[in-house]
């Protein structure tokens, strides 16, 4: 019982591991392109329009929810407001 959960558990942290770098990779890549000012400017308010530009933002990415997840922390530590964070 306890290896069967061992096992599952390599399985799955296998399975998510390249998700999770590619999320990784690309949060960095968006703290080095994008200036926080831009970030915060844009989607710091918390209104409609914030939420809007972080859900057209976030639509043509194919990320899953492992890699989604390092890209919005990002987003919220530079700025971004909690509206637009969970939009994104």
């Amino acid at each position: 019982m306890i290896e069967n959960i061992g096992t599952a558990f390599l399985i799955l942290a296998a399975q998510m591991a390249p998700y999770l770098f590619l999320g990784f990779f690309l949060a960095g890549m968006l703290k080095v392109w994008l200036p926080q000012q831009l970030v915060a400017n844009q989607l710091g308010k918390g209104n409609i329009w914030s939420a809007t530009k972080a859900t057209i933002l976030g639509i043509p990415l194919p990320l899953c929810s492992c890699s989604v997840t390092p890209i919005a922390q990002s987003f919220a530590s530079a700025g971004a407001s909690r509206v637009a964070v969970l939009a994104f």
